[in-house]
């Protein structure tokens, strides 16, 4: 079963390549793992809601830098873009 590539904009699609070109490098990848050891672990931290949302948002950082970087792998096409009427 093949997959449809997903479907971005223009801006979008430099976007994604920016974040696969800084992060895909050997400075790229090594500053990746060290974001991983020190913000992939657990966010929970008893009795302390505000550190444990620091630390869900340092994650959820983390998450999306490493989604933008395995984009390009999915299969992206540019989506025609679509001129409004004037009226």
């Amino acid at each position: 079963m093949k997959k449809e590539p997903l479907k971005v904009s223009k801006a979008q699609l430099e976007r994604i390549h920016d974040y696969a070109a800084t992060f895909s490098t050997p400075h790229g990848e090594r500053v990746l793992e060290d974001l991983e050891a020190e913000y992939g672990g657990e966010c929970y931290v008893k009795g302390d809601i505000y550190e444990t949302l620091r630390r869900t948002v340092n994650r959820d950082l983390l998450d999306r830098i490493k989604y933008m970087v395995s984009l390009p792998e999915v299969g992206l096409e540019i989506e025609e873009e679509q001129k409004e009427e004037e009226t």
